[in-house]
């Protein structure tokens, strides 16, 4: 029975999706980022909120609010601002 190489092990933990990854890491927080849209939109729907503040890179909550698909979309263009991350 021949044992299998270090570097199988590594490669499959490399590939387990449940593998714990760093904060910084850019898969791991584009999944935060989306998992929280998915809760305040319907967090809005539930209690009948049209509009919020931008929370994306480039608005960063300032200015008017806006429409919760006009907000989805800065998000896919500006990516979800540092500040606005739970």
């Amino acid at each position: 029975m021949a044992m299998g190489s270090g570097f199988d092990v590594g490669v499959k933990q490399l590939n387990d999706p449940y593998r714990c990854r760093d904060l910084d890491d850019p898969e791991r927080i584009t999944n935060r980022d989306n998992s929280l849209w998915k809760r305040e939109v319907d967090w809005a729907h539930n209690h009948g909120i049209m509009t919020m503040k931008c929370p994306c890179a480039k608005c960063a909550g300032g200015g008017r609010p806006l429409l919760l698909a006009t907000v989805q979309a800065h998000l896919l263009v500006n990516q979800r601002s540092s500040m606005f991350r739970v």
